[in-house]
């Protein structure tokens, strides 16, 4: 199921040590403030958000996820208390980090994919942490409205491989689709 691009080489990004973290959040600091005390002093106050609480650091080992929690430190000042809130906002800046490139809104982005994960939450086969592409079509597929009946499907196809691409949101395993 994984597309290899001639002239490219595939690369896999294992989850990140300790060490690796302080310097992402190191070269983070140093880039928004440049070399010097506000710098280190950003860099230890986000470096204590990140170790406040477990979640947030089982989080922080992802590269995407870490710059997330840098950036919504950064727009916000501080990361969110609630552990769904945590959530929340990254999902959202997620969602929004790509906005330009679609057609529709982060707001519509997130309503899209609440609706398919609660449709998989509330199965009458029990919770479905995965489905086929072609199933998170079909359950998407009445959602896009604007676009002909027949054309319905394909539309929310292209939005489940476009989100896979853009926000990292959604992710295949073969022929299915998981929530990161």
């Amino acid at each position: 199921g994984e597309t290899v691009i001639p002239g490219f080489v595939t690369i896999q990004i294992g989850p990140l040590e300790d060490k690796a973290v302080d310097t992402f959040v190191e070269n983070w600091c140093r880039a928004l403030h440049g070399d010097g005390d506000k710098a280190a002093a950003h860099q230890a106050e986000l470096l204590d958000a990140i170790r406040s609480r477990p979640e947030i650091q089982e989080m922080a080992v992802n590269p995407v996820m870490l710059t997330a929690l840098a950036s919504l430190h950064w727009n916000r000042t501080r990361l969110p208390d609630q552990r769904s809130e945590l959530y929340e906002s990254v999902l959202d800046w997620l969602a929004k980090a790509h906005e330009e490139k679609r057609i529709m809104s982060a707001a519509q982005c997130l309503a899209l994919m609440q609706h398919l994960a609660y449709t998989m939450h509330a199965d009458p086969k029990g919770k479905l942490v995965e489905v086929t592409r072609f199933e998170a079509a079909r359950i998407l597929a009445p959602r896009f409205r604007d676009v002909a009946e027949d054309e319905q499907h394909a539309a929310a196809d292209t939005f489940l491989e476009e989100e896979e691409t853009d926000s990292g949101i959604l992710v295949s395993r073969g022929n299915t689709l998981r929530y990161w």
